[in-house]
């Protein structure tokens, strides 16, 4: 994440509370290290493995793709397109709607992700969604308008 970002993160997410993040690494354990407790969904299994070794406070899940689904992998990405991600999407809809202090959109199928997102996060609550310099991870604005979508 880049400086401003971290300030607003640091200025504005609670010191205790509930993070959900699809990708993990170093925000992981930042968001840990704040005091949240941290869901991490990963894409892959060796990366998620590092991460737990490094931050053994998150529940760090591995989440692999699969060779039919609705939501494939953006062809940019690391997966090049080839699985589909319908469980690692879905992983969110186990909290409750209004729940989530912050959810960190840094993985796969991003725009699915970032509407899942949307029902999730509380009302005062933060979405990052990571790489939107990309423009084929922007997520429509509608999304984050009124949280419906």
């Amino acid at each position: 994440w880049n400086p401003r970002a971290i300030r607003y993160l640091r200025e504005n997410l609670p010191s205790s509370g509930k993070a959900f993040e699809w990708g993990s690494g170093g925000s992981t354990v930042w968001l840990a290290n704040r005091g949240l407790t941290v869901t991490a969904i990963e894409s892959e299994r060796e990366w998620a493995d590092k991460v737990r070794k490094r931050c053994s406070a998150a529940d760090v899940r591995f989440i692999p793709g699969t060779d039919s689904g609705e939501h494939r992998s953006e062809p940019q990405l690391r997966d090049k397109g080839e699985h589909f991600f319908d469980e690692y999407v879905s992983a969110i809809d186990a909290f409750p709607d209004n729940s989530l202090d912050v959810v960190v959109v840094d993985g796969l199928c991003r725009i699915e992700c970032a509407r899942r997102a949307a029902l999730k996060v509380k009302p005062n609550g933060i979405v990052v969604v990571d790489d939107t310099n990309w423009k084929f991870l922007l997520p429509p604005t509608e999304i984050f308008e009124d949280g419906s979508t």
